[in-house]
């Protein structure tokens, strides 16, 4: 069973790697381009954000569950506008 202070612990980290990608997103909207390293490790962190989230899933409660279930709502929110942003700069 995932404790509380895990999940809690957790969910800082996934909602610093989407305020990170979020600065890279907002940066790549106002440059008109994006820092590709930046921009793709932005992504990554995400990425493995929430596939560690489907792990930490396997063991939370109900409640938890709902809390990290949201924060794939946002990742997945955050990775869609990513990939969007990256498609229309390069067009």
């Amino acid at each position: 069973m995932a404790t509380r202070a895990s999940v809690d612990q957790f969910i800082q980290r996934a909602e610093e790697a989407c305020k990170y990608a979020l600065e890279q997103l907002e940066i790549a909207n106002q440059q008109e381009h994006y820092n590709t390293s930046e921009y793709i490790n932005a992504q990554q962190q995400l990425n493995e954000v929430y596939n560690d989230i489907q792990k930490l899933m396997e063991s939370a409660d109900k409640q938890q569950k709902e809390r990290l279930y949201r924060m794939q709502l946002k990742i997945n929110r955050i990775q869609n506008d990513m990939i969007l942003d990256q498609q229309n700069l390069i067009m």
